[in-house]
Order: structure tokens, then C-alpha cells, then sequence
């Protein structure tokens, strides 16, 4: 009496008409003989059984076997093999310990076994393959058991699955699927094909009205009453109480400021031989719920602007919510605080910019200054002193945040006002040397200057120019005897103010 893996039922039970034209070899062709494996014959009622799978498991996972039904999923590391119309296989395997399944194609009553006549793995008897021999295993199927009983409140076709599992300690999960069963259009069900055993765990799942539940009102495989079921009879009246499905529910928010992430989509997904993929999206606020049954799930995060993120192992209970919120860093650098920049923006002054922050933290930053929106060579740090060439243009600076993994994000910040020209700084006093005596010579003495600057000279008599009189030195005439005379001194820079300095000698020409 035998047992499916509990991830194959579906797959194979599903492919009836599928395994009935699966053929190891055409009709008429010889197999190559068996040197080295297993071989034998699964009868039932006296006669070889057609339709039969050989379910070969090392009990070393590494020990390569392929099976020659691929189609066939397994839940542990197992592959399948065809026995012939009339019950008998050979099969080539490498030296090592094995377990093995024997499980009608079509179930019908006869339920399947592992070798020898156990309903579980736990309890079957292994199998051994020494080198350049073949071991005989014949099986002997029997009429198996069944379960029948109604599901609440369905008065029309539902998508339903009734599973009946068995503890196993070799599985995984310590319990192993059996056989599964679905129901009519009044909710009426029947799963067959059972072997006998004391601790049947029945599950029943509407996923039409999104409800489910253990015997007898229980919500897990581990607290469900154990059935008994003896082969070949029927245990009927078993009549569950369903309960609706768990919730996972929650909000995504965006980890920059807290606000929610709406339109990002929750997906939750379960390896159970199928897969399982059931998605949400989120409202405005950023709160989304999702309907599943019982399980363990892995929740995916994903928004368009936000980075996608992952969460494995989030238990799902029959009729509870579980509540997972996350918060979702975004695709590209956003800027949380931009600075203006400091500083008077005039020519050889300093502008800078202090440090700008980021989301996330731990960027590098780069920088850019640009003079009425053209870069400007080589101004790649936080501080720039504006040129001549800026004077009545606006200076900004753009700055630039990188990390591994988002997106690179650049932000402006600008001076409060367009570069105005620069102040020529005195660094002393414009003097006159020389005697007022007609025949004389005066020497105008300019300022020092910082910076440096052209310098211009107007002599003046008496408050107007003297005609001609533009060098840094002038001779006095007989023109000037009882005049006041004076020097104008014009300094010059591009992109700086022009500043004008005049020095009157003290006393009258002689």
C-alpha cells in the first residue's frame, strides 16, 4: 500500500491521458537487458497491473538516476519510470540504496505503496544495488480505502481540493500528501485510493469562496484530528467547517520620507510543486491585503520608482492576518536638503556650497560650476571665485550623487544674485613728490593695488585738466606760477570697479 510524494498527486493525476500514451519503448521493441538495478512485477488480484510508475528515490540525493517520465514533479529527489502493460519493469540504476513507490497512473481504488507494503516512506524497507547484479522487488497493490463527506455552502461548481496527508519523518515537513480529491457542484467530495492507516490529516480547500480548514475545525496539519481508515472501506460523514482564508496585509511607504508607496505591487508566491502567485496593488496611501491560504510565502515588494525588495518566510494561518509593512528605498538619489550658495557673488570673492544631503545616506558627490548655464573648465570643488567673464551672469553649481546600486541624481543650487564686479582693494596712499617752481618736475606716486591694476594719469591746474598733461610725471610752466596744481589717477580692472584717486599738491606754484 503506497504513498505520492506529496508534490507529484496533482502533476500526475493530472496527466492521465498524457501517462496513458507515455511508452518506455515502441511496441515490439526489445528493452537492452538489465545488467546492474531493479526489476519485477506489480500485480494486483492475481494479474500484472498496467499504467504503473516506478518511483525510484536514492536515498543519496547525489546518486544520478533519470527517469524516463519527466514530466512527473517530485518534492524530494526521486525520478519515474514506466512499468510495462502487464506490470513488469527492469530498470538500470548505479550501485547505492533506494526507496521505492508503486502508484497507478490511473488511481481508481488501488492504492499505491511503498516497498514493503508501508503507506509511508518512514516505514518502507530500502532497496540496495550492488555492482554487476539485479535485485527483484515485486509489489502487490491492494484496493485502498476512501474518505467521503460535503463541503459547506457550495451549490454551484467550485474550484475545490481535498488533500489527505500522513506523518512522515523523512519528509521535510514531517508530514507527506497522500492523495488528493476534488468536489461536485453541491460540494460533495471523495478522495480514494488510500492505504491503511491510523492518523489520516484531512485538508479542505475552496479556493472559489476563499475558505479552508483541517479536520475537524483545526487550522494546521499539525493539530488536525487524525483519521482512521481501513482498506478497502469508506469512512463517510466527514463534514468539514471551513474558515476563510488568512490575510497578509500592510503598508508600503517610501523610505525617503515615510509617505506611501501607491501603485506598487505586493506578490506573494509558494513553492508547493505549483506555484502559487497572487498579487496586490497598493492604494494612494500605500496599504494593500492579501487573501491566501495557509502556507508560508514569499512576499516581493516593487514600484517603478522604488527599488524592489524581497521577504522570504511569512506564515499564512487559516482565518489571521499577518502583517508585514516595508519601506522601499528609492531607484535613483533623491536630494533631501539643497543648499543655496554661500558667499557675496562678486568677482574674487568665494562662493561655496556646503555639504547637501541625500537618500540614501553615504553617497559620493561630485560638483560643477557653471556661469549662466555653461560649465565652467576645471571648477569642480565646493568653492569657486568668479571671473571677469562672469560679471552680470548667474553662477550656479551642480551637484552630483552616486552609490552602487541607484541611480546617479543631480541637483542645482544657485548664488542669491548675478556676479557683480569686483572692488580694487588700496593697499596705500597716492602722493605728489617734487617742488611747486616753475621749470620743476612732479612725480605722481599711484596706490598700491590689490589686485594689480592699469593705472591712468590727468594732470589738473587749478581743477582743469592741463591739455596734454597724461604721463605719471609733469613739468611745471609759467602757466601754473600761483595755481594749485593736482593729479587724477584712474585705476582700472576688468570685472572690477573703476576707482579714481586725486592728490593736490599743498601750496600755490611759485
Amino acid at each position: 500500500m503506497a504513498v505520492f510524494p506529496a508534490r507529484s498527486v496533482a502533476r500526475w493525476l493530472g496527466g492521465l491521458l498524457v501517462a496513458a500514451l507515455v511508452v518506455v519503448a515502441p511496441a515490439g521493441t526489445a528493452r537492452a537487458a538489465v545488467t546492474q538495478g531493479i526489476q519485477g512485477t506489480v500485480t494486483g488480484d492475481g494479474h500484472g497491473l498496467s499504467g504503473i510508475g516506478v518511483w525510484v528515490v536514492p536515498v543519496d540525493p547525489d546518486t544520478p538516476v533519470t527517469g524516463d517520465i519527466s514530466y512527473v514533479p517530485c518534492d524530494i529527489e526521486c525520478d519515474v519510470f514506466e512499468a510495462d502493460a502487464d506490470g513488469s519493469f527492469d530498470i538500470s540504476l548505479p550501485v547505492g540504496e533506494y526507496w521505492l513507490l508503486f502508484a497507478p497512473a490511473v488511481r481508481g481504488d488501488w492504492a499505491p505503496e511503498w516497498w514493503q507494503d508501508s503507506p509511508t516512506r518512514e516505514g518502507s524497507a530500502k532497496v540496495t544495488v550492488t555492482a554487476d547484479a539485479v535485485t527483484t522487488v515485486d509489489a502487490v497493490l491492494e484496493h485502498g480505502g476512501a474518505v467521503t463527506g460535503t463541503l459547506p455552502g457550495i451549490t454551484e461548481a467550485h474550484d475545490v481540493l481535498v488533500e489527505a496527508w500522513l506523518p512522515d519523518a523523512t519528509m521535510a515537513s514531517g508530514f507527506h500528501r497522500v492523495a488528493i480529491g476534488g468536489a461536485d457542484d453541491q460540494g460533495r467530495y471523495r478522495v480514494g485510493g488510500l492505504p491503511t492507516a491510523p492518523g489520516y490529516r484531512l485538508h479542505f480547500l475552496d479556493r472559489t469562496a476563499k475558505r479552508e480548514g483541517w479536520w475537524n475545525g483545526q487550522k494546521s496539519v499539525a493539530t488536525a484530528t487524525p483519521l482512521a481508515v481501513g482498506a478497502p472501506s469508506t469512512v463517510s460523514g466527514i463534514d468539514p467547517e471551513l474558515a476563510p482564508w488568512g490575510v497578509v496585509a500592510g503598508r508600503v511607504t517610501q523610505a525617503v520620507d515615510g509617505s506611501g508607496a501607491g501603485l506598487a505591487s505586493v506578490t506573494a508566491t509558494q513553492g508547493n510543486g505549483w506555484t502559487s502567485l497572487r498579487t496586490a496593488t497598493t492604494d494612494a496611501s500605500g496599504h494593500y491585503a492579501l487573501q491566501l491560504p495557509a502556507g508560508t510565502y514569499a512576499l516581493s515588494f516593487t514600484h517603478p520608482d522604488l527599488r524592489t525588495q524581497e521577504v522570504a518566510a511569512q506564515v499564512v494561518t487559516i482565518g489571521e492576518q499577518t502583517t508585514v509593512d516595508r519601506a522601499l528605498d528609492p531607484k535613483a538619489m533623491v536630494n533631501l536638503v539643497l543648499p543655496t550658495v554661500r558667499g557675496v557673488p562678486r568677482v574674487d570673492a568665494t562662493l561655496s556650497v556646503p555639504q547637501s544631503t541625500w537618500f540614501p545616506s553615504g553617497a559620493s558627490l561630485t560638483y560643477q560650476w557653471r556661469s549662466a548655464g555653461i560649465a565652467i573648465p576645471g571648477a569642480t570643488g565646493t568653492t569657486y571665485r568668479p571671473r571677469a567673464a562672469d560679471v552680470g551672469k548667474l553662477v550656479t553649481v551642480r551637484i552630483t550623487a552616486s552609490k552602487p546600486g541607484h541611480t546617479s541624481t543631480s541637483a542645482f543650487a544657485s548664488a542669491t544674485d548675478v556676479v557683480a564686479r569686483g572692488v580694487l582693494r588700496l593697499g596705500s596712499t597716492a602722493v605728489v613728490r617734487g617742488t611747486l617752481r616753475v621749470g620743476s618736475r612732479l612725480v605722481a606716486v599711484p596706490p598700491a593695488t590689490t589686485p594689480g591694476a592699469y593705472r591712468s594719469y590727468r594732470w589738473l591746474r587749478d581743477g582743469s585738466p592741463v591739455r596734454g598733461a597724461t604721463s605719471s610725471s609733469y613739468r611745471l610752466v609759467k602757466a601754473d606760477r600761483g595755481r594749485r596744481v593736482a593729479v587724477r589717477i584712474t585705476l582700472t580692472r576688468p570685472g572690477y570697479v573703476t576707482r579714481v584717486v586725486t592728490v593736490t599738491r599743498t601750496g600755490l606754484v611759485r
